[in-house]
C-alpha cells in the first residue's frame, strides 16, 4: 500500500491542516476587536454581506470542479500525468468566473438597493477578488488530491493572515471600507499566483485538454445545487436580517456567529485530508477500511464538537464583551451556543458526505440538502422579524439537524456506517454539565478566563470517563497515535 495512504500520513495530514484552521479561525477572532470597534455597526454589516456574496458566488463559479479533481485525481501519484487535464480545469474555472462577475455587474442596482443599503460600489468591489479565489480553490484543492499538507497548510494560514495585518493597518490609518475591500482583492490575487506558479512547475505547461470535462462534471455538478442549498442554510440568515433588521443587525449577529465558528476548525482534517484517503482506499477495493476510517471520524467530531460547544456557549457573554464591545456582546451572546452545535452537525455531514462520495452518488445530497435549505429560509422569514437575530442561529441549526439526518439515512443505504448514538448522547450530557457550569460561573478578565479555557477540556474528560463514553483504554491508543505522527519524518 502507498506509504501516502497509511494511518500515520492520515494523522500527520490531520495535524498539519488541523493547525493551519485553528490558526484561521484565530485570525478572525484577532480581527474583531479592531474592525468592530474601528468600522460602525453598518459598515461592519456591508463588510459581511459582502463577504457572505463571495462565499455564495465562489463555488457556483467553480461549478465544483475542485471536488472533480479530488475525486478522480486521488489515485494518481504522478501529477506530470495530469497536466493537460488541469489546465483545462483552470481555464474553464477562469472563463466562468469573469461570467458571474459581469452577470452579478448587471444586476447590481437592485442587489444593493435590497441587501446593501443602495451601495453598488461595494458590491461590485466584492467581484474584483472573485476571480483569484476561484482559481486559488482549485490551487488548493490540486494541494489535497497530491496530498501535499504541508503547501495546502502553509497557503490555507498565508491568505488570512496577510489579509489580517493589511487590514489591521489599513483600519488604524483610517481607511475606508472601499479601500479594505480594494485591499483584500489584491492580497488574493497575489497569493493565488503564487500558488500557480508553483502548481505549473511542478505539473509543467501543456495544452488543455477539455475532454474529461463532462466526466467530472457529472460529478460535480451535482454538488452545486447541494452546496447551494448549504450556503442558504449556513449564510442566508445574514440576509434575511439585512432585509427585515437592517444591515446595523448583522453586525450584532456576526460576533456571536464568528466565536460560535470556531468550532469549523476542527472540520479541517474532514474537509481537507479525509477524502484523499477514503477515496484511494475505496477505489483500491479496501471499502471496509473507508467506512472504518468515516465511522470513527464521525464520533470524535461530536465528541469535540460537543466540548468546543460547552465551552463558546457558556463563555460566550464574557468573551464578546472582552473582545468587542459591551452592545455587541449584550445582543449576539445567545447566538453563540446554537451556532456552535450547528457547525458540529454541518461537520458530521461533511463525514456522511464522504461515505456518498465513495460511492459516487453525489445526488443523492440534494435530496437533504434542499430539506434543510427550505426549512431554514422558511422559517428564517417566519422568527427572524419577530424574535431577532438569536432565531437565525436556532433555525440555521434546527436545518442542519435535518440536513444530517437524511443524508446518514441514505449513505447508509450504501455504505456501512457505524454511529455509537449511546456515546453520543452520553457525551452530549457531558458537555451540558460543563456549559452550564461556565455559563454560572461567567468568569471576567482576561487571567480567569484562561484558567477556564484550560481547565474545561479536563473537567470534560473526567465526565466522558465517568459517564464511560471513553476508557483509559481509549486514552493510551490515542496516546500512541499522536506519538506515531510526531515521531514521522
Amino acid at each position: 500500500m502507498d506509504s501516502s495512504l497509511t494511518v500515520s500520513a492520515l494523522g500527520k495530514g490531520s495535524l498539519m491542516v488541523l493547525i493551519a484552521q485553528a490558526l484561521q479561525s484565530i485570525r478572525g477572532i484577532v480581527l474583531l476587536p479592531f474592525i468592530t470597534r474601528l468600522l460602525s455597526a453598518g459598515d461592519y454589516g456591508l463588510w459581511v454581506q459582502a463577504g457572505t456574496l463571495t462565499s455564495l458566488l465562489g463555488p457556483i463559479a467553480t461549478l465544483y470542479l475542485g471536488n472533480a479533481i479530488l475525486r478522480f485525481f486521488a489515485a494518481e501519484g504522478e501529477p506530470r500525468k495530469v497536466a493537460r487535464t488541469l489546465i483545462g480545469v483552470f481555464v474553464t474555472v477562469a472563463a466562468l468566473s469573469i461570467l458571474v462577475a459581469l452577470t452579478v455587474t448587471l444586476v447590481s442596482g437592485p442587489l444593493a438597493a435590497a441587501f446593501f443599503e443602495g451601495q453598488r460600489a461595494i458590491l461590485l468591489l466584492a467581484m474584483v477578488s472573485l476571480v483569484p479565489e476561484c482559481l486559488g480553490s482549485i490551487c488548493l484543492a490540486y494541494f489535497r488530491t497530491f496530498r501535499q499538507m504541508g503547501r495546502f497548510s502553509f497557503f490555507s494560514v498565508a491568505r488570512p493572515y496577510v489579509e489580517l495585518v493589511t487590514l489591521i493597518v489599513l483600519l488604524l490609518t483610517g481607511h475606508t471600507l472601499i479601500q479594505l475591500i480594494i485591499a483584500m482583492a489584491i492580497v488574493r490575487a497575489a497569493l493565488t499566483r503564487v500558488m500557480m506558479v508553483i502548481i505549473l512547475r511542478e505539473t509543467g505547461w501543456a495544452t488543455p485538454d477539455f475532454s474529461p470535462l463532462p466526466q467530472y462534471l457529472r460529478f460535480s455538478v451535482p454538488l452545486m445545487p447541494t452546496n447551494l442549498m448549504l450556503w442558504v442554510t449556513n449564510a442566508s440568515d445574514r440576509f434575511v436580517i439585512g432585509y427585515y433588521l437592517g444591515v446595523a443587525a448583522v453586525g450584532f449577529y456576526n460576533p456571536g456567529y464568528a466565536l460560535g465558528s470556531v468550532v469549523a476548525f476542527i472540520s479541517a482534517p474532514i474537509m481537507y485530508v479525509l477524502p484523499a484517503f477514503a477515496y484511494a482506499h475505496f477505489d483500491q477495493g479496501r471499502t471496509r477500511l473507508a467506512a472504518e476510517y468515516l465511522s470513527r471520524a464521525l464520533l470524535i467530531v461530536v465528541v469535540t464538537g460537543l466540548l468546543m460547544t460547552a465551552v463558546l456557549g457558556g463563555l460566550s457573554l464574557p468573551v464578546l464583551s472582552l473582545l468587542a464591545t459591551s452592545e455587541f456582546a449584550q445582543r449576539g451572546y445567545l447566538v453563540t451556543p446554537f451556532v456552535a452545535l450547528g457547525a458540529t452537525a454541518q461537520i458530521c455531514t461533511i463525514v456522511v458526505s464522504i461515505a456518498l462520495g465513495c460511492v459516487k452518488k453525489t445526488h443523492l445530497m440534494a435530496y437533504s440538502a434542499l430539506a434543510g435549505a427550505c426549512l431554514n429560509l422558511g422559517l428564517n422569514v417566519i422568527f427572524i422579524p419577530r424574535y431577532g437575530i438569536v432565531a437565525a442561529a436556532v433555525t440555521t441549526l434546527v436545518a442542519m439537524l435535518v440536513d444530517l439526518g437524511i443524508r446518514l439515512a441514505l449513505a447508509k443505504r450504501h455504505i456501512s456506517l457505524s454511529v455509537s448514538w449511546w456515546r453520543i448522547a452520553r457525551a452530549a450530557l457531558a458537555a451540558a454539565i460543563l456549559g452550564a457550569g461556565l455559563f454560572a460561573l461567567s468568569p471576567s478578565g482576561v487571567a480567569p478566563l484562561l484558567v477556564v479555557l484550560v481547565t474545561s477540556p479536563a473537567i470534560y474528560l473526567a465526565l466522558l470517563l465517568g459517564f464511560r463514553v471513553v476508557s483509559m483504554h481509549d486514552l493510551a491508543d490515542g496516546r500512541e497515535s499522536v506519538r506515531r505522527v510526531i515521531r514521522m519524518r
